[in-house]
């Protein structure tokens, strides 16, 4: 009897041990529920969350793709670079080897240069010919060895164009005062004096230059520019004071006056005022210096000038011959 009550109060504390048990189960598990619940909310944001960063994951896709190409593109290049950074470091390392060879041979070379120079003789001539091995010719191709040489073709010019306009205000339409019959003969007429004078006034300023001194370097081309510029400057002065009387004078003073400014005799035309450097093309004297600097100390090129020079004297002596038709011709 009395074990079967020990074994009922044993069974007792066991069953009072497990209903506590159970109650402290039950309590945890109303906790846990309880957590559940406060956290589920929790739980629903980050599942959306979740959600959200899959599609984001889902839309960057194409991007992280292109990213990760051009990621591989970038390792090839470098890879490239490297191997061409490893071939200059071998060709660096080759042109070093040559560069130092290059100077053993140099100093090999300057070496034996100063002992060949050692051994030369070292005399006052030879040091003279090491220190000046070349010798040094001037050749002048312009015959022009002082100013009076430059200035003598724009004096010319000058000359014979007062020359001229100072023959035609002397004589004038002629000494007698004749009344010519047709305009041929006055032509003729003033060819035979204008003309004689024009041609002895070329050959006395060609005269007195050379006694003067001067050495054109072509002298019969010389005489004929001279001969060519006389001619021609009679003609113009001829015509005009002919026909205009003293209207034609006071016009070739001012054509004397314009050529003495534009033909460039003292200095470049470039350093005339621009009207000047228009002007000066139309005038003969521009031609005139042109023609006898070549002639004096240039290489005597004046066919062009020459040309123009006698379709000028033809020109305004052919229209002499049209002063028939002025009553004081007749």
């Amino acid at each position: 009897m009395t074990n079967f009550n020990d074994q009922l109060t044993s069974g007792s504390q066991k069953l009072t041990s497990g209903f506590a048990q159970y109650a402290d189960g039950v309590n945890q598990a109303n906790a846990g529920a309880q957590q559940l619940a406060s956290k589920s909310k929790d739980l629903q944001s980050g599942t959306m969350q979740l959600v959200s960063g899959l599609s984001q994951l889902q839309a960057n896709g194409s991007t992280l793709t292109s990213g990760s190409n051009q990621l591989a593109g970038g390792a090839q290049q470098i890879s490239s670079g490297s191997q061409q950074l490893a071939n200059g470091g071998s060709s660096l390392t080759s042109g070093l080897g040559t560069l130092n060879t290059g100077a053993n041979n140099l100093s090999t070379a300057l070496t034996k240069a100063d002992d060949t120079l050692s051994s030369t003789n070292n005399s006052n001539e030879n040091a003279k010919k090491v220190a000046a091995p070349l010798k040094l010719k001037h050749t002048d191709h312009d015959n022009v060895p002082e100013n009076g040489a430059g200035m003598t073709p724009y004096m010319i010019n000058v000359a014979l164009f007062i020359g001229a306009l100072a023959t035609n205000v002397v004589i004038g339409i002629g000494f007698s005062g004749e009344k010519w019959k047709s305009g041929r003969e006055f032509m003729l007429a003033k060819i035979g004096t204008n003309g004689l004078v024009a041609l002895l006034q070329g050959i006395i300023v060609w005269g007195a230059v050379a006694l003067l001194g001067l050495r054109p370097n072509h002298l019969w081309e010389m005489l004929l520019s001279v001969l060519l510029i006389s001619f021609a400057y009679m003609a113009i002065n001829t015509f005009f004071l002919t026909a205009l009387g003293k209207i034609g004078e006071f016009l070739m003073i001012v054509v004397l006056v314009l050529q003495l400014a534009t033909s460039a005799g003292t200095y470049p035309l470039q350093l005339a005022p621009k009207i000047y450097q228009v002007i000066s093309p139309w005038l003969p004297m521009t031609y005139g210096l042109k023609m006898l600097r070549e002639t004096i100390g240039l290489n005597g090129a004046i066919l062009p000038e020459a040309i123009l020079f006698v379709v000028i004297i033809a020109l305004f002596t052919f229209m002499l011959s049209f002063f028939k038709k002025f009553s004081r011709f007749a």
